[in-house]
């Protein structure tokens, strides 16, 4: 037990919540199919004012980034999406290869904008997306199989 879910089974008792998780997730047949990497969704958006920041060489401490626009636009109370899209390689070592602009779809304006924030408007039109959950840390995994997705399933 404590290989498959890396904690003993005591931890398991006295949390409910992961106990229950570790149940569903050993409950599901080995081989019974490849789980989903990512959900990929094509959407026709129309144009969007994002607040933003484009970071350089900053990656991965987007936390901090998405931090200081969040206290930027007035709170998570003015925010109504979060946005991110890498520009160039993430994996690449680089120097100043690492480029991604954190973003921010406000209900209002931003009441306390950086000299670095500004507001940017996306182009309308159909998009790939997807949603990544979790650290910032396995982004880059994310943008990885969105990338080979798009490449590999017809239609996208």
């Amino acid at each position: 037990l404590k290989d498959a879910v890396a904690v003993p089974a005591s931890q398991l008792r006295a949390d409910p919540e992961r106990l229950a998780a570790a149940i569903a997730s050993l409950s599901v047949p080995k081989g019974a199919g490849p789980e989903p990497v990512i959900r990929l969704e094509i959407a026709s958006l129309d144009p969007l004012d994002v607040f933003a920041v484009t970071t350089h060489g900053r990656y991965p401490e987007l936390n901090d980034t998405y931090g200081a626009l969040f206290m930027a636009a007035g709170g998570p109370q003015n925010v109504r999406a979060i946005l991110g899209w890498p520009i160039g390689d993430l994996a690449s070592d680089a120097a100043g290869a690492h480029v991604f602009v954190c973003g921010l779809v406000l209900e209002g304006p931003a009441t306390d904008p950086a000299p670095e924030m500004h507001v940017e408007q996306t182009c309308g039109g159909l998009h790939l997306l997807c949603r990544h959950s979790g650290s910032f840390d396995g982004l880059l995994d994310t943008v990885d199989a969105l990338y080979a997705a798009a490449l590999i399933v017809p239609g996208l």
